[in-house]
């Protein structure tokens, strides 16, 4: 079911368990530089607040009204818009997004804020405060992402999609054997061939 990688499978099992669990499978666990970005986020929000004049709402994890599916929103920013922050260490990833100006790899993340939301416009921001010495304000980096009801109206499909092998993974959860009999008795041993002597078909 899916055309899936391994990857994207092991995922889709780790949601049905914690949609029949109702907690996360690692128990919330969180690498340094996750815990790094939650630290300095209240400081890039801050200085975001200071640079476009406007408070800023912290609103976390946002949900469909299903529940199915949720964005992190870093913040909303009245009427229309909201904010991601990403506080990178890696050069490669801070090269893409400064020098190439290449967002991609958080436009899922942008796109789906906006269709939760249903707001129009996001701004990303890339929080590296050892810029500040480059003066100008370099430590937050910001660009404006506007709102593409063709690639949300894709994502949506897919994450639909993919929806329906998370439910097949937990249906067969369910289905899982819990109780089985008895090892079953040995098989009764047949005769083996003669080493050297071939099998063969009917005779005359």
């Amino acid at each position: 079911m899916g055309d899936y990688t391994s990857t994207a499978k092991d995922y889709a099992f780790r949601l049905a368990i914690e949609r029949l669990s109702g907690v996360p499978l690692d128990g919330g666990f969180s690498t340094w530089a996750m815990q790094r970005g939650n630290e300095l986020e209240p400081e890039a929000r801050l200085l975001h607040e200071e640079r476009i004049g406007v408070m800023i709402e912290h609103a976390g994890f946002v949900k469909t009204e299903d529940g199915l599916f949720g964005a992190s929103a870093d913040g909303l920013i009245a009427p229309d818009g909201g904010a991601e922050y990403k506080c990178l260490v890696d050069p490669a990833r801070m090269r893409q997004v400064i020098v190439e100006q290449d967002l991609s790899e958080f436009m899922d993340q942008m796109q789906g804020g906006m269709w939760i939301t249903g707001r129009n416009w996001w701004h990303y921001g890339l929080y590296a405060p050892d810029l500040k010495a480059a003066g100008d304000g370099k430590e937050l980096i910001l660009h404006n992402v506007r709102r593409d009801d063709d690639y949300i109206a894709a994502m949506e499909a897919d994450l639909v999609a993919f929806n329906r092998y998370v439910e097949h993974c937990k249906t067969k959860i369910l289905e899982a054997e819990t109780h089985v009999g008895m090892a079953p008795a040995p098989a009764e041993a047949q005769p083996q061939p003669t080493e050297n002597v071939f099998m063969t078909g009917a005779t005359a």
